[in-house]
């Protein structure tokens, strides 16, 4: 129950957060006008970003992973008389993974975002617009399966949820608009004029 405010809060503004902050040291001064004149494709400098960020959520999860599995062998050192159970890696590995999957098509939209446009404001206000977006479809699930901000909270709800569709159809989802955001992309950003 610990990854549902992960899952809904935290993960989305993380996001946001980490590709807006990564790509804005790329538009102080218009550092992409020299990365633009360097004799390497633009959209293979543009298809490196979303995996250190990728990256970077892998540590987060990770990070978080350890957190989880080194709590619980405390709490249940520390209180025995709670009779817990012996914390499982991999049920925990499972999870996290999961997460880290659903939010693919995420982070392909908020890199896109951040690489286009050098205002922060732009970026982050589509973040908070999808995560409040995320929590009004979530009362319509069939609809909130496309949204990328709403992804991860669903991924662990069907996990937790005995009568919901595989959690595997959102992961599916989420790798495929993510695909294709991340495609349009690169294409975008070797077609791009690169004034301004």
């Amino acid at each position: 129950f610990t990854l549902i405010p992960w899952a809904t809060f935290l993960l989305p503004l993380l996001v946001c957060l980490l590709a807006t902050l990564l790509l804005n040291l790329e538009h102080q001064n218009h550092q992409w006008k020299h990365l633009n004149a360097l004799p390497v494709s633009r959209w293979k400098h543009y298809a490196t970003k979303p995996f250190i960020l990728g990256w970077l959520l892998l540590m987060a999860h990770l990070l978080l992973l350890a957190g989880f599995f080194v709590g619980g062998w405390v709490i249940k050192w520390a209180r025995p008389t709670l009779h817990l159970e012996n914390p499982s890696l991999v049920f925990a590995s499972k999870l996290l993974g999961l997460l880290f999957l659903t939010s693919w098509a995420m982070l392909s939209t908020h890199t896109w975002l951040a690489s286009r446009f050098s205002n922060l404001g732009v970026n982050l206000a589509v973040g908070i617009g999808g995560f409040v977006l995320s929590g009004v479809a979530s009362q319509r699930p069939a609809m909130a399966r496309f949204l990328p901000w709403a992804m991860p909270s669903l991924g662990i709800t069907d996990w937790m949820g005995p009568n919901t569709p595989t959690p595997w159809l959102v992961v599916g989802i989420s790798l495929t608009i993510g695909s294709v955001l991340f495609a349009l992309a690169c294409w975008d950003a070797q077609h791009r004029e690169s004034a301004g």
